[in-house]
């Protein structure tokens, strides 16, 4: 029974969860956290962003895109990939003393330093746990959870195909197969083999 309360969960983290867990979150470990729920992102991948990753984009004048481009820190070669992120999470991030440095590392304990180095994934790992606690989520959350909550809300948007669904999850995430993006996916997981099967 002790092992079970002690056992972290990776598994997604729901929309109400997040906003138990957000009040109790200093700013900065709020934008990383509301980063890794918009965009799916592996911890380190949000860790290592400077602000030379932020970009507006807009296809017409009418509508800017707020977007991050990053590296896929789990590829075997060198990938980069471009997110969009929501506008006030961009300008929150804008908005912090030391962006007038680009080549800083947003999420930093030391932004006064030049060569700045981001904070650790243990950091942000005992970040969330301890507003986890404070917020009294009984599962013990962990980082990754942001991740697979992604997956899941990508997988269950309404009017995908199975196929398109799992193609989407691959996609977003940067995962290497269609069979990992099946563990997002709202079919069991013989018909994520055959979708696989009818690719090959």
């Amino acid at each position: 029974m002790m092992n079970e309360l002690n056992k972290i969960d990776t598994g997604p983290i729901s929309q109400d969860e997040w906003n138990l867990i957000k009040p109790h979150l200093p700013d900065i470990w709020k934008m990383f956290y509301q980063l890794l729920f918009e965009t799916g992102i592996r911890v380190s991948e949000g860790l290592n962003l400077k602000f030379t990753d932020l970009v507006i984009a807009s296809e017409d004048l009418q509508e800017l895109e707020y977007t991050i481009t990053f590296q896929r820190l789990k590829k075997r070669k060198k990938t980069y990939a471009t997110l969009y992120i929501s506008k006030m999470l961009f300008y929150s991030i804008q908005k912090l003393p030391y962006s007038n440095n680009p080549n800083s590392f947003i999420f930093t304990g030391k932004p006064q330093y030049i060569y700045n180095t981001p904070y650790s994934r243990v950091t942000a790992w005992k970040t969330l746990e301890k507003a986890r606690r404070l917020a009294r989520i009984k599962r013990k959350l962990h980082p990754h959870s942001f991740r697979h909550g992604f997956g899941k809300r990508v997988a269950e948007i309404e009017g995908l195909t199975a196929l398109d669904s799992l193609h989407l999850v691959k996609n977003l995430l940067g995962l290497s197969s269609l069979e990992y993006a099946g563990r997002y996916s709202k079919m069991a997981d013989s018909t994520a083999l055959d979708y696989q099967k009818r690719l090959i």
